[in-house]
């Protein structure tokens, strides 16, 4: 019925829910039990949400996320060259 993805830094980054399972609270269960593992391992749950997307925003709002408007983080990781 849906699905969210997480970036290697715990992100969530892209989720889903099909439309006939939209408006009923499906995402809003799914980010939240994703959120409890990512914390029951030790690691912060956060987002990226476009100015665009009210409907998220209003989900991360509902779940007691904090908003830092103007932030932006780009992290970019360059392997060092194999030996081999």
């Amino acid at each position: 019925m849906g699905w969210c993805l997480t970036d290697e830094l715990s992100t969530f980054r892209m989720g889903y829910i099909l439309p006939e399972f939209r408006n009923k609270g499906y995402m809003k269960r799914l980010v939240t039990n994703l959120a409890k593992l990512i914390h029951q391992r030790g690691h912060p749950a956060y987002t990226f949400v476009t100015k665009s997307n009210t409907i998220s925003q209003l989900l991360c709002k509902s779940l007691g996320m904090t908003e830092y408007p103007h932030t932006y983080y780009y992290l970019k990781m360059t392997p060092r060259k194999s030996r081999l």
